[in-house]
Parts: structure tokens; sequence; C-alpha cells
């Protein structure tokens, strides 16, 4: 019965103790005063853009003329470009290579590469991936997305920063 009373006079001072109003800046008020400060407006805060170079860079979809594919779940094509070399999967197999930047431009030249048989939707990112990877890009960076477009714009690659 002792415990029971301690406990419950704890309870009581822990109670009595805490304070009943809110003491944020939020709902802070002046006693006498009939203003209250409101929260600040958020305004959004632009991210910076991802680097080209140490990133790794996942393909999303292809550009072909008009159409865009999405290939996100075919597999995990990607490629990191550090100073003149590339690396990277086209969702089947691994490459690695050369990089030359110039200016807004990309020129990825395949030196190497795994020859295991691609199937399906697997073998079609491949295919367009290799074939993207070929020649000289321009490339566009926006927050965490990748542009690579060939020079005449009708066909490339999208691509996002792996978190």
């Amino acid at each position: 019965m002792r415990l029971l009373g301690m406990v419950v006079i704890g309870v009581a001072l822990a109670l009595t103790a805490c304070d009943s109003e809110p003491s944020g800046a939020e709902n802070s008020s002046v006693r006498g005063s009939t203003s209250t400060t409101e929260p600040s407006s958020t305004t959004p805060v632009a991210l910076p853009d991802v680097a080209l170079e140490g990133t790794k860079w996942v393909v999303e979809s292809v550009v072909s003329g008009s159409s865009v594919e999405d290939f996100a779940r075919a597999g995990s094509a990607y490629l990191i470009i550090k100073k003149d070399k590339v690396t990277g999967s086209t969702g089947c197999n691994e490459f690695s290579g050369l990089a030359v930047r110039d200016g807004s431009t990309v020129g990825l030249g395949l030196v190497t590469m795994t020859l295991v048989g691609c199937m399906g939707d697997t073998a079609r990112l491949e295919q367009a991936v290799i074939t993207n990877l070929q020649t000289k890009l321009t490339y566009t960076i926006t927050t965490n997305r990748l542009e690579l477009r060939t020079p005449n714009n009708q066909s490339g690659l999208n691509l996002r920063a792996a978190r």
C-alpha cells in the first residue's frame, strides 16, 4: 500500500511540473496582447545539380524519335563516369571504356564488355544503351536527372542519380 501511495505522489508531481502552455515560437503570445506569431511560410529550396562525374546514373527510359520507352523495370542499366573512364551495366552485361568530355558533350567508347546472353526487354535495353553510348552525346543535368541525347536529338537515354 505504501508503494502505491508513493507512485501516485510521484505521478502527481510529474504532472504538476509539466507546462500546459506550448512553448514553440509558432504559438507564442505576449501577455496582454492579442497578436501571435504565425509559422513562417516555407519557400521551396532548389536542390543543386548532381555532378556528372562520380555519380551512378541509372537508366530509366530510352528516347527514340518522338517516343520514350520506360525501362526502369527491365534491368539495372547504369553508368559511372570518372575522369576519362566509364564503367557500368547494360542491364545484362557489364562494360568499361573511355570517356571524353568537351563542354556539354561526352563521348563514351566501350572497350570491354562481358558477353552474357540477354533476352526480352533486357536485350532491347542493352541494345539501346550500347547504340547510344557509341556516339558523342549532349548531356543535360537537372537536379538528379541526366539526359543524354544524340547530336540530332532523335535518340538518347534518360537517367537518374542512384541514391
